[in-house]
Parts: structure tokens; C-alpha cells; sequence
């Protein structure tokens, strides 16, 4: 049984230098690096997909599931509430020409 196949694809030839010279100055193969990148983008990418899935199955549920019915405060409760209003008193002398009070 074959447990290895060989893959080839195009790199741009800047990044396969810079590629080459960090894999020569941390003494690892290009074959090490590679796995192991591929192997964390697949754990990545399948542990998005399972969040992803239980995020919409939540929101499937909850579209289904009955909603309770919202409580809604009283728009006035007069009978706690304190009205606080401030009185003018107007003098003859006061000058309104201005369209102030």
C-alpha cells in the first residue's frame, strides 16, 4: 500500500528563495515544513466548519422553536414618576422685543 504521493505545483521564485533560505537556516526539508503547513490548515479549516455547523444548526433551532411572547414595560408609569417643571414669572421690565422670554 502507498502511503506517499508526490505533488508538484508552480511557486512564484521569490518565495521559493526566501523559502529555501529559511528551511536551509533552520536545517528542516521543504517536505517537513509544507505537512506540517497543510496539516494545520486542515485542522483549522475542519474545526471552522464544525463551528460554523453548530452555529447554524443553533440558528435553524431557533428559528423553528416557538418564541415567548415579549414583555413590554408600561410607555408611562405616571403613578412613579415625579414631573419636574420650572416656572417663569414675567416682570413688566422683561424686553421681548427680542424673542427672548
Amino acid at each position: 500500500m502507498k502511503t506517499h504521493t508526490l505533488i508538484n505545483f508552480n511557486i512564484p521564485n521569490h518565495l521559493k528563495t526566501n523559502f529555501d533560505h529559511l528551511v536551509d537556516f533552520k536545517r528542516v526539508s521543504r517536505t517537513s515544513v509544507i505537512n506540517t503547513l497543510i496539516e494545520n490548515y486542515c485542522r483549522s479549516e475542519l474545526n471552522h466548519l464544525q463551528t460554523d455547523g453548530r452555529i447554524n444548526e443553533l440558528i435553524s433551532t431557533m428559528k423553528t422553536r416557538p418564541q415567548p411572547k415579549r414583555v413590554h414595560p408600561r410607555q408611562h408609569d405616571w403613578d412613579n414618576t415625579m414631573i419636574v417643571g420650572t416656572v417663569y414669572e414675567m416682570n413688566d421690565d422683561d424686553d421681548l422685543s427680542h424673542g427672548g422670554w
